[in-house]
């Protein structure tokens, strides 16, 4: 059986998050020249500052120097992907879209627990004032399920081979490194490796406002975690976006059976 129409509606969401101003960037929609938030507009790259003669640079991690922050973002996502290749993991992306008093307005909250290719656990939790909704992809092999609650109703599908999904853009992240100039804060030891967070902004890059991020990279070139914020307006109104991001369990995540699983399997029996 195929993808069912709300499984192929829930991945849809997720790349088009940013572009409907609810994430940004780096939770799986595209930079493009609409802005990071779905605004109309040209986002300009960042020029880099030019340097009066030859400057020593020390690497720190691929694409990572002490004195220029990151310098390629291509080999910086080369090396991430790697850390992440033929290994378990656990990955999690909020998006959060705040009203202009703080009050929150809508929150995507999606993570995946990687054991392989073909055996994961992807969760997504929509959240607004009046209609949460959640839906869950299971994979173990050639079995798979889908669980989607509404209204605290929960139908199940069975699925044909879902692909893993993928909640980090690296082409948008690279986009990120490139437009906004970061530079290297903090150097600390954790478990005997080497981890430097890095900074980027603020900038201003029309029609987003005070666009500024954190990350933390570890020697290998693992990102570790990053938090990006900016602040877009539409109809003379300012919202404040915040997508935040963390890369844990490496080697260590295990995917166990959804307690839903004897409901799913009871419930699509043909």
């Amino acid at each position: 059986m195929a993808w069912s129409a709300a499984a192929r509606g829930i991945f849809l969401l997720a790349l088009l998050v940013a572009l409907a101003g609810c994430g940004g960037p780096l939770a799986g929609g595209s930079v493009t020249d609409e802005g990071l938030d779905g605004e109309t507009g040209t986002v300009t790259p960042v020029p880099l500052p030019e340097e009066n003669g030859p400057t020593e640079v020390e690497e720190l991690a691929p694409g990572l120097s002490k004195n220029a922050g990151v310098t390629d973002s291509n080999r910086l996502m080369h090396a991430h992907a790697a850390a992440l290749a033929n290994t378990s993991y656990t990955a999690v992306v909020i998006s959060t879209r705040r009203a202009p008093n703080g009050s929150m307005g809508t929150r995507y909250n999606r993570s995946v627990r990687v054991e392989s290719s073909d055996r994961f656990h992807y969760i997504l939790r929509f959240e607004a004032r009046d209609e949460p909704r959640r839906t869950e992809l299971w994979r173990d092999s050639e079995e798979a399920y889908e669980a989607t609650t509404t209204n605290r109703t929960t139908t199940y599908q069975a699925l044909e081979a879902p692909p893993l999904p993928t909640l980090l853009s690296s082409s948008d992240l690279q986009r990120l490194f490139n437009r906004l100039p970061t530079r290297v804060v903090e150097t600390a030891v954790q478990n005997d490796t080497t981890v430097y967070t890095i900074e980027g902004g603020p900038r201003a890059l029309p029609p987003l406002y005070d666009v500024r991020f954190t990350a933390r990279i570890t020697e290998q070139g693992l990102i570790q975690s990053y938090r990006l914020n900016y602040a877009v307006e539409r109809e003379e109104t300012r919202r404040t976006v915040t997508v935040e991001a963390t890369f844990t369990g490496v080697g260590e995540t295990t995917v166990d059976r959804p307690p839903w699983y004897e409901a799913a399997t009871e419930s699509t029996q043909e």
